[in-house]
C-alpha cells in the first residue's frame, strides 16, 4: 500500500523492482536530484496511480551485499539526511501524527538523525 512507504520501506527495491515503462513515465519516473530514499518516493507515486497493478512474484528475484561505509543509508550520512528532508517536504502533508512520529522514530533510531536536522529548510545543514 503507499502508505506502508511514508514511514519505511517494507522491502521494495530497485533490484526487485518490474515496471512497464508507460507507467514509470506516467508516474513521473524517479525524482532528480533525490541521492536517498529515491525507493520510497517512486514506490508511493508508482501506487498511487490509477493504472498500478501491483504483483509479487513470490520467487527470491536477487541478491545483494551492502558495506555500510559510504552507503546512501550509512547512519549520519550526508546524502541520508537530505534524503529525509526532501522526502519529509514532499510528503509531510500526506502523514498523520502516528506516522510523522514514526517517521522521526526510524529516522533516529536506525540513521541518527534528528526530527530538528529533517525539518529544517532545504540547503541549511545543521548536522
Amino acid at each position: 500500500r503507499p502508505r506502508d512507504f511514508l514511514v519505511g520501506n517494507p522491502g521494495w527495491q530497485g533490484s526487485n523492482t518490474f515496471v512497464d515503462l508507460a507507467l514509470l513515465r506516467a508516474a513521473g519516473g524517479f525524482t532528480d536530484g533525490l541521492r536517498s530514499l529515491n525507493d520510497r518516493d517512486l514506490a508511493l507515486r508508482l501506487l498511487r496511480h490509477t493504472q498500478a497493478r501491483p504483483a509479487l512474484t513470490g520467487k527470491w528475484t536477487a541478491t545483494w551485499t551492502c558495506d555500510t561505509a559510504g552507503a546512501l543509508s550509512e547512519p549520519r550520512s550526508a546524502a541520508k539526511r537530505e534524503g529525509l528532508r526532501r522526502f519529509w517536504a514532499m510528503y509531510c502533508l500526506d502523514m498523520g501524527a502516528e506516522e510523522q512520529s514514526a517517521f522521526f522514530e526510524r529516522a533516529r533510531s536506525l540513521f541518527g538523525i534528528l526530527p530538528q536536522e529533517i525539518t529544517v529548510a532545504e540547503g541549511e545543514d545543521r548536522g
